[in-house]
């Protein structure tokens, strides 16, 4: 079954953190039979509340929705870890959630929602935060780099790296931003001789002024997102597998009644002043 996706939240980009959650609206061809689902998407971040726990309804394409039709409020949503079950309170817009409840590293959390007959399920692992300190730029041309980071793997995480190039395209203009796509992933088990994770991606830098900045993201994720991100088609654009129009079949990980994602997710960014000089004088 194809299914379009149509993003219908603001999605915040701030230059520390290099992805942010959205809801998502699910619209189904009008070539196909209209089956009512659940729609999740959720993260859990470590050290955070749990919050923003998107359930919402498949919708039949016959006129152009309002967004607020697919958004559940009534479902009942319990979270469990270590046997304990909690249950999660709507707080406005298909959002659920409950801030007495700290995600926790290494903590794997079963998610269940039930609503008007439905019942989805899905599982995550909450990885640990990824250190930075080895994170480095390194310059191999006059506009050129290679940004590397080394990590120390935790059992069920993958791990990625995106940037943020902050710039002015010439004196006294506007600041422009570049957002680094995600080149790949790299399994907990994909270690160097040393037992480490070696990232890297390459950086192209446009001529610019200064001050010149890379906001650098070194990402955790819960294995399972591996998965998906190979499946959905597109490995190019990390924003648009986690906020929205995922092409292909991507392989969700909500069980039952459901479509969705629901991952865990940890991320730490590290700011890089590059302070280049023109590339050409007027």
């Amino acid at each position: 079954m194809r299914i379009l996706w149509a993003t219908v939240g603001i999605v915040s980009v701030v230059l520390a953190l290099a992805v942010q959650s959205g809801c998502k609206l699910p619209v189904y061809d009008a070539d196909v039979q209209y089956v009512e689902r659940l729609v999740i998407n959720a993260s859990l971040t470590p050290g955070e509340p749990i919050s923003g726990i998107y359930v919402g309804k498949t919708l039949p394409v016959t006129t152009i929705p309002d967004p607020a039709d697919a958004e559940i409020h009534d479902a009942a949503v319990v979270i469990a870890v270590d046997g304990q079950e909690f249950p999660l309170f709507h707080t406005g817009s298909g959002l659920y959630g409950n801030n007495a409840i700290i995600a926790v590293p290494g903590k794997t959390y079963e998610l269940t929602v039930a609503w008007n007959g439905l019942r989805a399920t899905a599982q995550t692992l909450v990885p640990f935060s990824p250190d930075t300190a080895t994170t480095t730029f390194t310059r191999t041309g006059n506009q050129t780099g290679i940004i590397t980071s080394v990590i120390t793997p935790h059992t069920g995480e993958v791990y990625g790296i995106t940037f943020i190039h902050a710039f002015w395209t010439s004196p006294g203009s506007d600041r422009s931003i570049w957002y680094g796509p995600l080149p790949g992933l790299v399994r907990a088990t994909d270690t160097g001789a040393d037992g480490k994770i070696h990232l890297s991606t390459s950086v192209y830098l446009e001529p610019t002024g200064s001050p010149d900045t890379l906001w650098v993201t070194v990402s955790a994720l819960d294995a399972q997102f591996y998965t998906y991100f190979y499946s959905s088609g597109n490995t190019s654009d990390f924003e648009n597998l986690i906020l929205g129009v995922p092409p292909g079949s991507p392989d969700w990980n909500i069980s039952g009644d459901g479509i969705g994602l629901f991952v865990g997710k940890a991320s730490t960014t590290k700011v890089i002043p590059l302070y280049l000089t023109w590339a050409y004088e007027e």
